[in-house]
């Protein structure tokens, strides 16, 4: 024990804690999520109710759905944000770990979005 209370194994085990520290920041996902502005004020022009802060992952839309699906989303939940299309990834050193992403969602319609995709009819 007499022999690990030695100067430079004291200033070994100094340097290795501040590496870990300075480091640990490559590695967290703390960073890998695309930040929202606030919107804690807004609420849904369908539902009228105050949207709710949520992370959602982000996917490239390869192909855009039909223009009666758009219709229909407008109409009964514009505001599910379930997932962030879009259409190429981001550029920049910034990015390149970004894989999810904030968004301000409505939870009425995310309810009736899963309604919809289970093929019940929405009144």
């Amino acid at each position: 024990m007499k022999k690990l209370l030695q100067p430079k194994y004291i200033l070994i085990f100094a340097f290795l804690v501040a590496a870990f520290f300075l480091l640990r920041k490559e590695f967290e996902g703390e960073k890998d999520v695309l930040i929202a502005g606030d919107q804690s004020g807004t609420v849904c022009p369908v539902h009228n109710i105050r949207l709710i802060l949520d992370t959602v992952e982000i996917h490239i839309r390869k192909e855009e759905p039909d223009s009666a699906y758009f219709a229909i989303q407008k109409k009964y939940f514009p505001r599910a944000e379930d997932t962030l299309y879009l259409l190429e990834w981001l550029h920049g050193d910034s990015f390149k770990n970004v894989t999810h992403s904030q968004v301000w969602y409505c939870p009425a319609c995310r309810e009736a979005k899963k309604k919809y995709q289970d093929g019940q009819i929405l009144p």
